[in-house]
């Protein structure tokens, strides 16, 4: 019973039953850490989603709210010429202003 003899650790099949025990213990906590890990990315996914929501729901009240207001009338183009009068018009009299 105490002799040297009767001890187990020594042997090769001992030896690999050990391995083998620590070869799954390791494996059990990967894939607890890869579950987890497969949550927090779906979570971020979700709030993702849930961001891109918020956002189009938001620039689809901007466009209602374009669309709803009458009084807004569209702004008619001025000819090329009247518009580079204007323009010679206003570089005139910012040129005064600052001489001032």
């Amino acid at each position: 019973m105490g002799c040297s003899a009767s001890r187990l650790e020594d042997e090769e099949a001992v030896q690999l039953c050990r391995d083998r025990k620590n070869f799954i213990k390791q494996a059990v906590e990967q894939r607890i850490r890869f579950a987890s890990n497969h949550i927090s990315y779906l979570q971020s996914l979700k709030r993702v989603s849930m961001a891109l929501n918020k956002f189009v729901e938001c620039d689809d009240d901007r466009h209602d709210f374009l669309f709803l207001d009458s009084y807004i009338t569209p702004v008619k183009r001025l000819s090329h010429d009247i518009d580079k009068i204007l323009r010679i018009c206003l570089r005139r009299e910012i040129f005064t202003s600052q001489s001032i």
